[in-house]
């Protein structure tokens, strides 16, 4: 997968609290890519680059019925306007981009296609995205 020529389907980017950020990059083919680490600029509006990498690693789907649910629901979000939320302290910033376009744009966790597509990749992927990192230093 390329992140850079955006040959991915879907892109997840979730930020915070602090300086953690996750970004899963996935295809409709099941195969993705999991990026975890820190950076300093967290608070700015737009993510740059990774400060420092942790974890970065290649997935694939499990299970049939979870890709097919994966599937089914980018399709669905696609044809949507974006959906945001409102400003949190302290709150995971996540964003959600199909096919290039930004259509999800919440703060915490009270968006039910966020809390659906985490739940689909859950047996999928080495840890659970829905976790904040284990510290908050940058060194």
């Amino acid at each position: 997968m390329d992140e850079e020529n955006g040959n991915y389907d879907l892109k997840i980017l979730s930020r915070g609290p602090g300086t953690c950020v996750d970004l899963l990059l996935y295809n409709k083919s099941g195969e993705g890519k999991l990026i975890r680490g820190r950076t300093k600029d967290f608070y700015k509006s737009d993510f740059k680059d990774f400060d420092r990498i942790d974890i970065d690693t290649v997935f694939k789907i499990k299970f049939a019925e979870d890709l097919n649910a994966i599937n089914q629901k980018l399709d669905s979000i696609e044809g949507t306007d974006l959906v945001t939320g409102k400003f949190a302290h302290d709150g995971k910033h996540t964003e959600i981009y199909v096919n290039n376009q930004k259509k999800i744009d919440v703060y915490g966790f009270r968006n039910e296609e966020l809390i659906y597509i985490y739940l689909k990749f859950f047996n999928s992927l080495p840890y659970d995205i829905n976790t904040f990192c284990e510290s908050d230093q940058l060194n």
